[in-house]
């Protein structure tokens, strides 16, 4: 259904209501079976802020170890520190264990302190799509915000800016 209605991509996840954590492999394998549509699995161990400990941190890497495997075609996470800051040297590490795939930050971004900064940490990291609603409560009421992202993004002296950003 979601390719004849236009889709490219799904992004899979359990426990919207929460804001999303990882799906059970099961689960996605009944999917990946059923449709060759282009699916990212959301890597979050649980539900709340996304500031995580270091046994957390491993079990996101296991997670994307596995969905790997099992045919993934891209993961969607992000990581903060306390202070508010995209946490680099753990998303870093994320974004290369998934290589080749590509990795989209997701709406950690609309929890960070200081867009800008952000916008620099995710593209350092190598994350080529960022979900946000650009830090408001949807897409059409952030819109101020992502019209600058997507000019910075494009003006990046990085390797790449963004190729595009998911509105929420």
């Amino acid at each position: 259904m979601a390719p004849a209605n236009g889709a490219e991509r799904i992004e899979l996840c359990a426990n919207r209501n929460v804001g999303g954590v990882t799906l059970d492999l099961e689960l996605f394998k009944t999917v990946r079976h059923k449709t060759t549509i282009v699916l990212y699995v959301m890597i979050r161990s649980r539900s709340g802020n996304f500031v995580y400990s270091d046994f957390e941190l491993e079990q996101m890497k296991a997670s994307i170890k596995t969905f790997k495997e099992a045919k993934a075609n891209g993961f969607v996470f992000g990581i903060l520190k306390e202070s508010g800051l995209v946490n680099q040297q753990q998303n870093c590490d994320l974004v290369a264990l998934a290589k080749p795939l590509p990795c989209t930050f997701h709406r950690a971004f609309d929890e960070v302190e200081n867009t800008t900064e952000a916008l620099k940490s995710i593209l350092k990291c190598g994350f080529e799509t960022s979900l946000t609603s650009g830090r408001a409560e949807n897409c059409v009421d952030g819109i101020a915000v992502l019209a600058v992202l997507i000019k910075k993004s494009s003006q990046s002296h990085c390797n790449y800016a963004l190729r595009r950003f998911t509105l929420y």
